[in-house]
């Protein structure tokens, strides 16, 4: 099957953390959880902690109580899906004018709930055990036509919306597309209804559905439809997980594209070989703030592999009470490890987690870094063949050649995404002022070493 349905115990944790509490474009999602389990009415005005609490015991009390209705119900999604999904997937790839010899896998999550979260990135989704198949059905194929419509609209226009732009056309498409004879046919009698607030638009869409000569000049005309109509232009409130370095900046700098960036979040770890957190330099994230004129939250943490999520989690939780954030922004690009941590703290608190570089090509970041003008240095190496000249070197178009030349002979990330390099950003065009570094010293031995910088200014550009 394409789509593996699995029951973990965690997911359900995770995803009433979420809903509880959480309301969006005219629907509150808290009630449907209350209707269904009442017990977590308490959850919903405690702190995170309390809250994460009450939520887990009555988690494990309730797979206790219910895990062969859990395991039962599951198999009956998915055998009833299993009777659809090869017509379903022909007709989106007819939709799409997919030509694939393979396609892709996804995971499907039974929760206890009537809310369904999806994450893009992984191409997971769930469903639920406590409502009826039909209804499941309705479920898969809404949240499938999303992974279709987010790899169409992110590989063909990729800067085009902000984050509440390209969420609200894909759910007014989801409303369009499942409500056409070819697909109605598979969710009958559980028709698409769609979110309240975009109900008033779908007749302008469908007008132009019904104009397009293919489903490219759909996206285009759909696309400019959403800037005119101002569905979800308000931008949303966002912190950024801030080390100073390439990736983080990077990352701002495309979200503040779209998006209101109202604060930096930096993870001081006194644990260098923190899995979770840079270090090299961390301690000048404070100055980075200040030359780009944003506001900063700091936090220090003895880096314990656990602990140190803990105190992520207070330090996203101090930003959302003290500037109101909506989501998290991460320069994550290949670490699974990271960002599926990070995801989960912002799940608990309630805020979306945006990774603005996900499986972005290393030699595309690097070269990105270029065309954007930052002037980025590296303070750090720990690989084989760097040498010490390495440190302190600017990446520059010479540099990216040379990092593309040792990732093809000794296999490593070039844009040290393994850990083989760290890199810190003194200026960018949005920065208000330059950093300038006055006195610093290096340490190296057997390929690695790092710069530590002793005085660093803010100068006028």
């Amino acid at each position: 099957m394409i789509v593996e349905f699995k029951i973990d115990k965690e997911v359900d944790k995770r995803v009433l953390n979420y809903f509880l509490g959480l309301k969006r474009a005219g629907k509150d999602f808290s009630k449907g959880v209350i209707e269904m389990h009442p017990e977590l009415k308490k959850a919903i005005d405690a702190d995170f902690k309390e809250k994460r609490k009450i939520i887990s015991d009555y988690v494990e009390r309730y797979y206790k109580k219910n895990m062969e209705k859990i395991k039962k119900n599951t198999e009956l999604i998915k055998k009833t899906w299993s009777e659809i999904e090869e017509d379903f997937f022909k007709e989106v790839e007819k939709l799409f004018e997919l030509n694939r010899d393979t396609r892709e896998k996804y995971t499907a999550y039974a929760v206890m709930t009537k809310n369904f979260p999806r994450y893009i990135e992984d191409k997971i989704f769930t469903v639920g055990y406590e409502v009826s198949l039909k209804f499941n059905i309705r479920i898969i194929c809404h949240e499938l036509l999303h992974f279709f419509f987010y790899d169409y609209i992110d590989n063909n226009f990729p800067d085009y919306l902000s984050y509440k732009e390209k969420w609200t056309f894909s759910e007014i498409f989801n409303l369009l597309i499942l409500n056409l004879p070819e697909f109605k046919k598979f969710i009958e009698p559980c028709l698409e209804e769609g979110y309240p607030i975009h109900r008033k638009f779908i007749s302008k869409y469908e007008t132009i559905y019904n104009d397009s000569d293919n489903i490219r000049d759909f996206f285009e005309k759909g696309i400019e439809l959403t800037k005119k109509l101002n569905i979800g232009k308000v931008s949303t409130r966002l912190g950024v997980l801030f080390s100073g370095g390439k990736d983080s900046v990077l990352a701002l700098a495309k979200t503040m594209e779209k998006e209101e960036i109202v604060c930096l979040i930096s993870i001081i770890s006194k644990n260098k070989e923190s899995y979770m957190f840079h270090t090299p330099n961390i301690n000048l994230t404070k100055l980075q703030a200040e030359a780009m004129d944003l506001p900063i939250i700091q936090r220090i943490t003895e880096g314990e592999k656990e602990e140190e999520l803990e105190d992520l989690r207070e330090a996203i939780s101090d930003a959302k009470k003290k500037f109101k954030i909506e989501g998290i922004v991460t320069g994550a690009i290949e670490s699974v490890y990271q960002s599926s941590r990070i995801r989960n703290i912002s799940e608990e608190l309630g805020l979306e987690c945006l990774n603005p570089l996900w499986h972005m090509d290393p030699v595309d970041v690097l070269k990105e870094l270029i065309k954007r003008k930052f002037e980025v240095i590296i303070t750090g190496v720990f690989a084989e063949p760097f040498d010490k000249d390495w440190i302190g070197r600017k990446i520059d178009n010479k540099c990216i050649e040379d990092l593309e030349n040792i990732s093809e002979k000794y296999k490593i990330n070039p844009a040290g995404e393994g850990g083989e390099i760290e890199t810190m950003v003194v200026d960018a065009p949005f920065f208000k002022k330059r950093i300038k570094i006055k006195d610093f010293s290096v340490e190296f031995s057997q390929y690695s070493g790092t710069m530590k910088i002793k005085k660093a200014v803010l100068e006028d550009k």
